[in-house]
C-alpha cells in the first residue's frame, strides 16, 4: 500500500471510528445477491426472522420488520458518503419502495409497555412470600351482579410458589435503550469512506402475499444507481 493509499485509508478509518457496522464479507460477490455499479459493489442478504431473533434477543418478524444484511464496496478507492438513507425496499412493483426504519422506532414497537391488568380481565391473582400469601380473588356482586373483589391472607409454614406474574409481555425502560443499542450498533454506518464497509438495514416487512423473490434493495447515491433482486 503506497503513502496515499495509506492515509485515504487512514482518514476513512477516522470518519468511521465508534460508527455503527458489522465486518463486510470478502467482496460483494459472498453475497447471496450482488451487483456492481461504476463506483461501487453492494452485496446483500436477507436475515432470515429465526436468525434475526438469536442476533437481537427480540422477534422483529412479529413486530413487522425484515432485516437485510448489506455490504458495500467501493470500486478503485471511490471516496463514497454513505447513508443507510440510500437504501429502500421495493417488495412489490406497484407500490411505494420502503426506507430503512430508525432503531429508536423499532425499539419501542418491540418493546411495548406493560399492560395494566384490570380486575374485571384478572379472575384471581396470587402472590405469596416467605411465612405469608396474599390471594386476590374475585366473584360477581349478588346484587349488581357486577365483578367484585376480596383479599384473603393465609399463613404459610414455609415458602410457597405463587400463580401470579405478568400476563402480557411487558418490557421496561432499560429494555428498550438496550435492544435499541443492539440495532444501532450494527446498522448500515453513515459517513465518507473508501474502504469496505456492511451493516444491518431495517424494513418494514412486506405483505405476506408478496413473494419474498420479488423484493428489489435498491441503492441511490450521487447519480449512481444499484438494484438488487434479493432470494
Amino acid at each position: 500500500m503506497n503513502r496515499v493509499a495509506g492515509l485515504a485509508f487512514f482518514t476513512s478509518a477516522l470518519v468511521l471510528a465508534g460508527s455503527p457496522g458489522i465486518r463486510p464479507r470478502s467482496g460483494a460477490n459472498d453475497y447471496p445477491a450482488h451487483e456492481n455499479a461504476a463506483r461501487v459493489s453492494i452485496g446483500a442478504a436477507v436475515i432470515p426472522a429465526a436468525e434475526v431473533k438469536k442476533i437481537f434477543a427480540a422477534d422483529l418478524d412479529k413486530a413487522g420488520y425484515v432485516v437485510v444484511e448489506a455490504g458495500v464496496f467501493p470500486v478503485n478507492g471511490h471516496d463514497l458518503d454513505l447513508s443507510a438513507l440510500d437504501f429502500t425496499l421495493r417488495a412489490d412493483p406497484n407500490a411505494v419502495s420502503e426506507r430503512t426504519a430508525d432503531a429508536d422506532a423499532i425499539a419501542a414497537a418491540v418493546t411495548k409497555p406493560a399492560s395494566t391488568i384490570s380486575p374485571e380481565s384478572a379472575a384471581e391473582d396470587v402472590s405469596v412470600t416467605a411465612g405469608a400469601s396474599v390471594q386476590h380473588v374475585s366473584y360477581p356482586d349478588p346484587i349488581t351482579g357486577r365483578k367484585t373483589g376480596a383479599t384473603v391472607v393465609g399463613v404459610n409454614t414455609g415458602v410457597g410458589v405463587g400463580n401470579s406474574g405478568p400476563r402480557y409481555p411487558s418490557s421496561s425502560g432499560s429494555d428498550r435503550s438496550r435492544l435499541e443499542q443492539q440495532l444501532w450498533e450494527k446498522s448500515m454506518p453513515d459517513g465518507k469512506t473508501t474502504v469496505p464497509v456492511a451493516g444491518y438495514l431495517y424494513f418494514p416487512k412486506p405483505s405476506k402475499k408478496v413473494k419474498s423473490a420479488a423484493w428489489v434493495l435498491e441503492w441511490e447515491n450521487a447519480g449512481d444507481r444499484v438494484n438488487i433482486t434479493l432470494r
